[in-house]
């Protein structure tokens, strides 16, 4: 007897949970989801907008009051996660021991090239998925009508025929649904590698009396509750602690 060669085709759906991060003095509706640092050297905004490719997104802005340009680089920027609440630290100068001897702890954000190259890596594979996913829909079609066509020469017409086609139809519905999607999640990556240079914290000077905003990125394929990134800037570091909402 021939066996129906879709007769085991999976169609799998991958769903990645997104944890929201707001800062510790966020207690719900009426609070700000946007942490701030006023400073003599700057006032810096931080504040988690996405989650991407296995990648925690913030928005960052930082208006430099400093008499002179300022140099930062996305790569510089590290954070790390916490089961507990961290300990209590505000905004101070740099100690070098202490920043030392928690390398061992600390990530880093993604630098600019970094990330474009991450993009662009999820649009390519994207489109070939939607292409993929594409032709196998369309081989499920031409098979169906196959079928159909050698069930239309039969002269007896069983319910286990009538069983069969109800199954192929069905097998052709969500061949067109995966394609639908990959195609979409396809179009979304492009998408995404299109506005990226425009929305991508950029690395570089950030001039006296000048504002720089943009998005960072933070590799993040495991979360913990708490979360605190560090942002140097003119010899003293910006200390954030995040939350995740809820908590």
């Amino acid at each position: 007897m021939r066996q129906n060669p879709f007769k085991f085709l999976v169609i799998g759906v991958l769903v990645t949970g997104c944890t929201s991060f707001v800062p510790l003095s966020y207690h719900g509706a009426g609070s700000s989801a946007t942490a701030k640092i006023a400073a003599n050297e700057a006032t810096m905004h931080l504040q988690h907008v996405d989650h991407q490719y296995q990648h925690l997104v913030f928005d960052l802005e930082i208006a430099n009051h400093s008499a002179y340009a300022v140099p930062l680089l996305p790569e510089q920027i590290s954070y790390y996660f916490s089961a507990t609440r961290f300990p209590l630290r505000q905004f101070n100068a740099v100690d070098s021991t202490t920043s030392v001897i928690r390398l061992r702890r600390k990530r880093f954000a993604k630098s600019n090239a970094e990330v474009h190259d991450l993009f662009q890596r999820k649009e390519r594979s994207r489109a070939t998925v939607g292409a993929i996913f594409s032709l196998v829909s369309v081989g499920l079609v031409l098979y169906d009508a196959a079928q159909d066509r050698a069930d239309s020469q039969k002269r007896h017409y069983t319910e286990k025929d009538v069983r069969h086609a109800a199954t192929r139809e069905a097998i052709v519905q969500a061949g067109f649904i995966a394609a639908d999607i990959a195609n979409q999640s396809a179009q979304q990556a492009q998408t995404n590698s299109y506005y990226l240079p425009f929305e991508i914290f950029t690395e570089g000077n950030i001039d006296s009396s000048a504002s720089k905003r943009g998005k960072i990125f933070l590799p993040a394929q495991e979360v913990l509750t708490y979360l605190r990134v560090i942002v140097p800037f003119d010899h003293k570091e910006f200390v954030f602690d995040f939350k995740q909402k809820g908590f």
